[in-house]
């Protein structure tokens, strides 16, 4: 469950005194379950009315009501900034906990529970425990991952030797439930998109890649689209997901019928634009605009007819061909219609177009699934009833990023698995799992684990002991070694290596004066924003940094802000707008799963012994491995070196004199007792090391403290003379 935010009503609909349907304001920003302003029907929210919390001298029953978000379209916002808001209407379905009056400019706290058709779905997958391939998986049979020898023109893509025996086993591999871990930037992503190219094509295979999210869905399908010249004709290939609308438009047949919901929308976009411009004019040529609209119909023919015609080596229903050709000779017949008369009945007759284009969506989805070889989509949407009904079963499944998907999404797409099917589920249970809000009861149940982190718990192998149950991919494209060298022995135990050509990386850059791996020392404050924690003194000294010494050297879209906090997130996004400071990219880790930039400033925020999201581990790992070149941390030292978190333990392990410097915020007259301003502070880079823990640098970034895993507190607390404690024993974990 998502943490609440405010609204006002501004409506309330009753009938025979029951309360019915809301209308309320709330701010665009805390409606983040609303995404690129589209509706999101079906959602399951409950709200409250504090007023109620209370009754004479004795405390009562928070009221709840529970309720259905069936239109959160945005409302457009009004001129004056300060006015900005989104209209939700709520359907009410059920009232719990009692009664209470809610009127109009009441305010009650909204909390957004989930999205009724994805529980829906994964509680019909959790309802077919019978069939035998849901069985392996609730068993956790995990089959071997045989490398022998295959006939994959595996030397025509360039792939290392992890990668081509994990291609030769899946080429040859039975069927069943195999596991594959891949460590940040091994490139799991680019090993799919090359085994597809090869196993699709040789064995005539029907393949299903499915991810937890849109956002890692289209990232991983990009990948595989920039391969399809590689494809043969008769290989299809369809994506079901929807890009965000910062994407530029779509160009060309082939990428239009890629995007399937968004096939429609190309087909139908260039009368679109020419109704928005002709109903905004009182007179045109109706001659001239005719002869336009029949250059446009003649195109959208012979695109449908490219569609319908194209080389396929699967059956298509013979239905949707014929109802495609049916619209097809529909919009043939307004081509060779009569003049318009005047401009009211050309207008009618572009609307006619527009419509006859949207009566075609779902034959167009059909058959762009039905001839698909390879099916693009999440979890939750391989449980659609439409896409049961136009695919069958599949030879292959892949699960991308299948650390972060709880296990009854990972069912749902089972339903297209059969007894010769081999399912494989690729990811890394080190990184982000699934996001659970419902704490602590998913702890509890299990709720939040991911079927990744099952395997793990039930094979407690050290990752450099041989894993029978999945393969690991070794060698990584992403970050400079000394960057990588840290994440690696602390999560991995050191067996990643860097791919030879990477520390040569940062040579060819323009930072390649800039040191790559820095620590900030801030002597800021935390402040509590809500549920959220800002730092002003961190923020203010990365925007400097941004600005003095980035922005000169690096493009602002290859330069990243992480951290994690939202509150954190949004003021450093306002302070860097007020610098002119656009293309830079600030998020919280959480958004950054799977991404990367060639510089990354890693705001830590907190500032006292609560560590909040630094105890998380899994956090730790993905914000300290995004950046390919240059990785800062702004941060208190020492909070950090005496907190027990991973963060201690990189601060004591990476840090040295060369590379850690103070950050001198600056503070108005009058104002020491306040917050910093921003842009004036001062960095001093100190010239010895700071740990006094640490005399003459013994133990930082030496080989024999490379070569154990470090344990919470390990260098700070437990470091008596030897690696890992006095008898030279690896303190694990």
């Amino acid at each position: 469950m998502s943490e609440g935010f405010d609204v006002q009503v501004i409506e309330v609909n009753r009938e025979d005194g029951k309360l019915l349907k809301l209308v309320c304001k709330v701010s665009t920003e805390q409606l983040n379950f609303l995404q690129d302003n589209r509706v999101m029907a079906n959602e399951l929210i409950y709200f409250e009315k504090k007023e109620a919390i209370f009754a004479s001298t004795r405390k009562q029953n928070t009221v709840v009501n529970y309720g259905i978000i069936l239109d959160g379209k945005l409302a457009p916002p009004e001129a004056d900034s300060r006015k900005m808001y989104s209209l939700v209407r709520v359907d009410i379905i059920k009232r719990y906990l009692g009664n209470v009056d809610i009127k109009v400019n009441d305010k009650l706290k909204f909390y957004h529970v989930t999205g009724l058709v994805p529980a829906a779905r994964c509680y019909n997958a959790c309802d077919e425990v019978g069939s035998p391939i849901v069985q392996q998986f609730v068993q956790n049979e995990a089959m071997t991952w045989n490398y022998g020898d295959s006939t994959l023109p595996c030397a025509a893509i360039e792939m290392d030797e992890d990668a081509i025996r994990a291609t030769n086993s899946i080429a040859s591999a039975s069927p069943g439930l195999y596991f594959a871990l891949g460590p940040p930037g091994t490139g799991k992503s680019q090993w799919i998109a090359n085994s597809l190219t090869l196993h699709v094509p040789h064995n005539k295979a029907t393949v299903m890649v499915c991810t937890p999210s849109n956002i890692s869905l289209i990232a991983l399908a990009e990948r595989v689209h920039e391969l399809r010249p590689k494809f043969p004709n008769n290989v299809h290939i369809v994506c079901l997901g929807r890009r965000s609308k910062s994407k530029a438009e779509l160009k060309g047949q082939a990428e239009c019928e890629f995007y399937a919901y968004e096939y429609c929308d190309a087909l139908r976009e260039p009368y679109d634009k020419m109704l928005a411009n002709l109903e905004t004019r009182e007179d045109f040529d109706i001659p001239d605009k005719t002869t336009v609209l029949g250059r446009k119909l003649a195109r959208t023919v012979e695109d449908l007819k490219h569609l319908v015609n194209a080389e396929c080596d699967k059956n298509v229903s013979a239905s949707t061909l014929q109802d495609i050709e049916k619209l097809i000779t529909t919009l043939e017949e307004k081509f060779a219609e009569s003049q318009p008369k005047d401009r009211d009945a050309f207008i009618k007759r572009l609307r006619e177009v527009q419509e006859c284009i949207a009566n075609g969506e779902t034959l167009f989805h059909v058959l762009l699934v039905e001839r698909a070889n390879i099916i693009f989509c999440t979890l939750v949407a391989s449980g659609s009833k439409k896409l049961a009904k136009c695919l069958g079963a599949v030879d292959m499944l892949i699960v991308d990023e299948s650390g972060q998907a709880t296990v009854p999404e990972t069912l749902i797409p089972l339903k297209y698995c059969t007894s010769n099917t081999v399912v494989i589920h690729i990811g890394d249970p080190q990184q982000l799992g699934p996001m659970v809000y419902t704490q602590p009861s998913s702890t509890k149940t299990g709720y939040e684990l991911s079927l990744m982190d099952i395997m793990e718990t039930r094979n407690p192998v050290r990752m450099d002991k041989a894993r029978a149950w999945c393969h690991i991919f070794c060698t990584q494209y992403r970050m400079l070694p000394e960057l990588y060298d840290w994440p690696n022995m602390r999560y991995y135990f050191g067996i990643v290596k860097s791919a030879p050509h990477m520390k040569d990386i940062l040579k060819n850059s323009r930072c390649k004066d800039l040191p790559p791996n820095q620590f900030y020392n801030i002597k800021g404050q935390e402040e509590k924003v809500g549920t959220s924690y800002r730092n002003i003194a961190e923020a203010d000294a990365i925007v400097a940094k941004i600005k003095e010494t980035l922005k000169p050297l690096v493009d602002e879209q290859n330069i990243c802000v992480i951290t994690f906090y939202a509150a954190q997130v949004a003021y450093i996004t306002k302070q860097l707008q007020e610098h002119n400071i656009r293309g830079v990219d600030v998020g919280t880790v959480d958004g950054y799963q799977g991404g990367q930039r060639d510089v990354v400033l890693l705001s830590v925020v907190r500032t006292r012994k609560e560590a909040g999201f630094l105890k998380e581990s899994r956090r730790i790992n993905v914000s300290m491995t995004r950046p390919r070149l240059l990785r800062w941390v702004f941060g208190d030292c020492d909070n950090l070196k005496t907190s027990q978190t991973d963060l201690g333990a990189f601060l004591a392990y990476n840090t040295s004199g060369e590379n850690f410097a103070e950050y001198q915020p600056y503070y108005p007259p009058g104002n020491q007792g306040g917050y910093p301003s921003g842009g004036r502070g001062r960095f001093n880079h100190q010239q010895q090391p700071f740990n006094n823990m640490n005399p003459q640098q013994r133990f930082i970034c030496q080989k024999p403290m490379a070569m154990v895993p470090l344990s919470v507190g390990s260098i700070l607390d437990k470091y008596k003379g030897g690696v890992g404690g006095k008898d030279n024993t690896s303190t694990g974990w």
